[in-house]
């Protein structure tokens, strides 16, 4: 758990080294507000550059919290899952290669 951009990013590994990533916005209480969440792919890219493939994060937190602080959009929650590495495509299948009945 730690700061980031006014909220607090949330990480917690699912499925063996895969990390979901959740960042709340500031004062966010689960017990009192309930928040709509925009679900992001490649959750090692959307908030730490440190993580993020090239070194540089897409940045969601921070225009997150803008689009929020200038009242474009309602506080959210970002949800972001890593991706499967190597099988990074097969995230991206509605079935996996060969149950497609074809």
């Amino acid at each position: 758990e730690e700061d980031l951009c006014g909220g607090r990013l949330f990480t917690f590994r699912w499925e063996g080294d895969r990390m979901v990533r959740a960042w709340m916005p500031s004062g966010h209480r689960p017990d009192a507000e309930e928040l709509p969440c925009l679900w992001m792919q490649d959750g090692q890219n959307i908030f730490r550059d440190e993580v993020a493939f090239g070194g540089v994060s897409w940045g969601a937190a921070g225009t997150v919290a803008h689009l929020t602080d200038v009242g474009t959009i309602p506080r959210i929650a970002v949800i972001a899952m890593d991706h499967a590495g190597a099988q990074r495509p097969f995230d991206y299948l509605p079935k996996p290669p060969g149950d497609w009945g074809g």
